[in-house]
């Protein structure tokens, strides 16, 4: 898939791009807990501020352990980096298409995205055939 004189640059760029996303969820999901707690909008948890100095670094141990959790079960869920990618652009490309539906007239955007649909869930359907397990 790759060309060997740029493997190993890809392959270092890939890792951090992993440690920033990963980082980015993380950090999201402290912030959106505590500010629904704050709001009484979720049950209290332990929340852990980590600097003294930089008001908003928290750590919630209890979201951290489901975050991991979460994380391997869906690894060992998918058993194939294929197949959690492939999952991973169909949620993308459905979500993309919500918000467009979100933004303009509901039918404009059925009638400029339904041949796209239709063939997603062609692909959908005959991705699904091929990887069944026996």
């Amino acid at each position: 898939m790759c060309v060997e004189s740029v493997r190993w640059p890809v392959l270092a760029v890939a890792i951090l791009a992993s440690l920033v996303g990963s980082q980015a969820i993380i950090s999201g999901t402290f912030s959106i807990i505590n500010q629904s707690q704050s709001l009484g909008c979720f049950p209290r948890v332990k929340v852990v501020h980590t600097s003294e100095k930089i008001h908003g670094q928290i750590y919630i141990p209890e979201i951290n352990w489901m975050l991991m959790i979460l994380c391997i079960a869906v690894a060992v869920g998918f058993r194939d980096t294929k197949r959690m990618g492939n999952a991973s652009g169909k949620v993308i490309y459905f979500e993309l298409l919500k918000i467009f539906q979100w933004e303009i007239q509901t039918t404009k955007t059925f009638a400029f995205f339904s041949p796209t649909v239709i063939r997603c869930i062609i692909y959908t359907i005959s991705f699904s055939k091929q990887c069944q397990i026996s």
